[in-house]
């Protein structure tokens, strides 16, 4: 997934069109991991590896 979008934003054609998907894409995933629940044996390696 971050892959996919890093691929996307280094194929913006401008600063306007990279701006965008750095929006979507980028903002976008730092918001789904700070809205990580907390601290569990299923998430644990997530939570360090995102720490």
């Amino acid at each position: 997934m971050l892959n996919y979008m890093i691929k996307k934003y280094c194929e913006g054609k401008d600063l306007e069109e990279t701006e965008k998907i750095y929006d979507e894409y980028i903002i976008s995933l730092k918001k789904f991991f700070q809205v990580m629940p907390p601290l569990h044996g299923d998430n644990d390696i997530l939570n360090k590896i995102t720490s």
